[in-house]
């Protein structure tokens, strides 16, 4: 297990928050900054992607199957053919859309044949945003892959994009193994609402994490 990980969650300070899907807000202050991206306590050694980080992406839209009719990624492409991005574009059902958020220009990546879509943004630009979801045609995501920015505030602000996710969506958080915003988002994620489950935990990883949303009848 990452021990990087339970330094971060051991200095969480929670604080009051309404925001579906949290039991609060993972405040990391004063140990941690709030807008801090970078590891507190030590980086991993490995590859930012690990072969894990991959198999974990796939198995997840394979299980989703002809009910992934839309994929919402956050942070796209980073790491060129070797990305989750990548995975998640040419691992998706025919016909199920893509669309992925990026403060810096995507657009190489759009094909609207592939109904592959990007959009250029800073993800706090939440109306922006929703307005051009709206108007690709897209009303529930049911995979939403967040891998952004990782600061408390920025993973907590991604996070409200789940109130899109659908019934039987599934939520994966990348970076969870060090990065204080993702470690602490994770810790955050209420259980009574979502299966959260830890996958690539090995410290030397990036590892994914995924949730799966429950409802009376169904959980992925």
């Amino acid at each position: 297990m990452s021990h990087m990980f339970d330094q971060t969650i051991a200095v969480v300070n929670p604080q009051p928050i309404n925001v579906y899907g949290l039991k609060f807000f993972p405040n990391l202050e004063p140990t941690v900054d709030n807008d801090q991206d970078t590891p507190a306590f030590g980086w991993p050694s490995g590859p930012e992607i690990s072969s894990c980080n991959q198999e974990i992406v796939r198995d997840v839209v394979y299980k989703l199957r002809n009910d992934c009719q839309a994929i919402l990624e956050i942070g796209v492409n980073r790491n060129g053919p070797d990305s989750l991005s990548q995975i998640l574009m040419d691992n998706k059902p025919q016909g199920c859309a893509y669309v992925g958020i990026d403060i810096n220009d995507k657009s190489f990546l759009n094909n609207a044949e592939h109904n592959i879509h990007t959009i250029q943004a800073n993800s706090h630009d939440q109306l922006n945003i929703r307005n051009k979801i709206e108007k690709i045609g897209i009303k529930q995501f049911d995979l939403i892959m967040i891998d952004g920015w990782h600061s408390v505030n920025t993973c907590v602000n991604d996070w409200c994009y789940v109130d899109l996710l659908s019934n039987h969506g599934v939520v994966i958080l990348h970076d969870t193994n060090a990065h204080p915003g993702c470690c602490a988002l994770f810790h955050a994620v209420d259980e009574t609402l979502f299966d959260k489950q830890r996958h690539c935990t090995r410290s030397e990883e990036h590892t994914s994490e995924l949730q799966s949303r429950e409802t009376i009848s169904y959980a992925v």
